[in-house]
């Protein structure tokens, strides 16, 4: 997770999407679809600004983290459930 090594750990649920068409919205409450949109059109070009602000930050370290918690729960072979 790209977070500065003196940030907390990212709460998702008190990060605000700040761009795009889900502005001023909760990132808890996105659908995992939103999600993704953030993810792979927004996701990109952020964590190559250079002037990134510190809601850019935080948003980036929570979409990433919503984003491998949606690929864990589509993901069976990382559960430690034997077959």
């Amino acid at each position: 997770i790209m977070v500065p090594a003196t940030a907390a750990p990212v709460k998702i649920a008190e990060v605000k999407v700040h761009v795009g068409k889900f502005k001023g919205v909760p990132l808890d409450e996105l659908t995992d679809d939103a999600v993704r949109g953030l993810a792979e059109h927004w996701l990109p070009k952020a964590k190559v600004s250079p002037g990134k602000t510190p809601e850019d930050i935080y948003l980036i370290a929570a979409v990433t983290k919503r984003i491998d918690e949606i690929n864990a729960q589509e993901d069976p072979s990382d559960s430690d459930v034997p077959f």
